[in-house]
């Protein structure tokens, strides 16, 4: 049988012969969805390490209502039948595609370098020397939660200026190097021209952050999603209930 630990070892061979790491590295995080390694860089990155995220296999992953990210996301002619067959090949190329946009319009997101097999290899967010954390375990001033919260509110504007919607947005992938938070895990992203009810997961994203950051606005949220909504798209009056 095929399993993970088959997987992980075949994509870190393959990147390691394509000159992106020099070896398989240390595991950062364990998750029910994919593994995130940190890797020594090949010295043409001109950096030292990065990370690798290698998916899982379908059978061991869990992404909640597969259908509500799926709706417009399938740019090559196949139904979601067939669609089955390849949701692994789907959700990492949606993710690559979303940090290539994403990192070239200037928003803190990690910088992709390749995307090969079911694995990503992308810049390794650090703080301090080690892993960046999730914003979910940083302390912070209230001074301080308060200017992150702008700098997260500022990216969800940015991505969907860039037509992007995160669709799972929380303080457990949000990222904090020290200074500024750094948006991380994209593969349910959505775009949000051809998906047919983006508004809810825009909406969602934004109150889980306020809810996070400044819990004494979370009665506020809904109108700071319909205001941010409303610099790119037109915020019809069922968005607001």
């Amino acid at each position: 049988m095929y399993t993970d630990h088959d997987r992980f070892h075949d994509i870190a061979s393959g990147l390691i012969s394509a000159g992106y790491i020099t070896a398989p590295g240390r595991v950062i995080k364990h998750g029910k969805e994919a593994a995130v390694l940190c890797c020594p860089a090949h010295p043409s990155l001109g950096v030292e390490h990065v990370a690798l995220k290698v998916y899982r296999d379908q059978s061991f992953r869990n992404f909640r209502n597969d259908a509500t990210y799926l709706r417009g996301k399938v740019w090559k002619r196949r139904d979601l039948g067939h669609l089955k067959a390849f949701k692994d090949e789907l959700w990492v190329e949606t993710e690559f595609r979303v940090l290539e946009t994403l990192h070239a319009a200037g928003i803190r997101v990690p910088r992709p370098y390749t995307q090969i097999d079911h694995g990503i290899v992308m810049e390794h967010v650090t703080a301090a020397g080690d892993d960046a954390p999730m914003l979910k375990h940083v302390r912070l001033s209230p001074e301080d939660r308060r200017r992150v919260l702008e700098e997260v509110l500022e990216a969800i504007d940015a991505m969907l200026g860039c037509g992007i919607v995160h669709g799972d947005l929380s303080v457990f992938n949000i990222l904090y190097d020290g200074a500024h938070p750094v948006i991380i895990d994209f593969p349910q992203a959505v775009y949000a021209n051809t998906h047919d009810d983006p508004y809810p997961l825009f909406r969602r994203d934004v109150e889980r952050v306020v809810a996070s950051l400044a819990p004494a606005q979370a009665a506020g949220a809904a109108e700071i999603a319909a205001e941010l909504w409303g610099r790119h798209y037109v915020v019809e009056a069922r968005m607001m209930s």
